[in-house]
């Protein structure tokens, strides 16, 4: 009876460690740190088989994929501003106003995802919108710095997504191969 208490708590264990890593490919889709949680997961994991499957090599290879993810994410939201005709002010308070607008559009909208994004989306369009307002910059600009914000954060979701599936490509492989 010992041995099938074991297996099921394997077959528990091996369901929560798959839906992490899909659920950190749907917050990096809505500009929340899912590759963090990825990198957490493989963590977990290796420290479940005593460092074995993934690696530390493996670990640190998503290390370096979790950092590059989150910084692209912000850094093309800036840039996207700053390209837009924004103030360096908007570009870096864009990003947590996409933030905050990713939580509360989670409770305003609830549909899964749906809200979240809507919520990012139009968090860093406003903030970024009436920073340049309160400048004293006309109206067509700071709706073209905003708008900028939405494009940026776009761009940067896209490439979060992109290397976070990359990661749990890499950890799959990693941990069921061999």
């Amino acid at each position: 009876m010992e041995g099938f208490g074991l297996a099921v708590l394997n077959i528990l264990g091996q369901a929560v460690f798959i839906l992490s890593l899909l659920v950190g490919v749907v917050m990096s889709a809505v500009t929340l740190p899912g590759s963090l949680l990825v990198l957490a997961s493989a963590i977990v994991f290796s420290a479940c088989t005593h460092w074995q499957r993934p690696g530390w090599q493996v670990l640190i290879g998503l290390a370096v994929l979790a950092t590059i993810a989150e910084l692209l994410d912000s850094i093309l939201t800036m840039y996207g501003v700053r390209k837009y005709g924004g103030s360096r002010r908007s570009a870096v308070l864009g990003g947590v106003g996409a933030l905050v607008g990713a939580i509360v559009g989670g409770w305003v909208i609830p549909v899964p995802i749906v809200g979240s994004l809507v919520g990012a989306l139009a968090g860093g369009f406003a903030t970024a919108w009436w920073l340049e307002t309160r400048s004293g910059r006309e109206h067509r600009e700071a709706v073209r710095a905003g708008w900028g914000s939405v494009m940026g954060r776009a761009m940067g979701a896209t490439a979060k997504v992109i290397l976070t599936i990359a990661m749990v490509v890499v950890t799959v492989v990693a941990v069921y191969s061999g």
